[in-house]
């Protein structure tokens, strides 16, 4: 009996289902970088994205909801407002930029 075909779709089939689960994709726990051009990158913290809240350099923020546009999920607070918003780019690292430079934040691989 041949399973090719099969090996072909399992892992596309695993991530929709996986996916299907999950109401927030960026949940995880993050090394956060600083990235400036010229400068080399350096590690500023570690962040823990959650469906309901967000913990970084010893703080918690809750979260009400996450709006989901074409590259980018933005975290909202409970009068609507904007905590933060992340670039997702394509190895599923997030970025967020900001005054002092850009910051990547790349998943733990547990």
């Amino acid at each position: 009996m041949r399973f090719s075909h099969l090996s072909k779709r399992a892992p596309l089939a695993l991530a929709i289902m996986l996916l299907a689960g999950c109401d927030n994709p960026i949940k995880g726990a993050y090394k956060v970088s600083m990235v400036n051009d010229g400068v080399p990158d350096r590690t500023v913290g570690i962040a823990v994205i959650q469906e309901h809240i967000i913990s970084a350099d010893g703080a918690d923020v809750p979260v009400t909801s996450w709006v989901e546009e074409e590259g980018a999920i933005t975290a909202m607070d409970q009068d609507g407002k904007r905590i933060i918003r992340f670039e997702i780019l394509e190895n599923n690292d997030l970025k967020q930029e900001t005054p002092s430079g850009t910051l990547i934040f790349k998943r733990f691989e547990l």
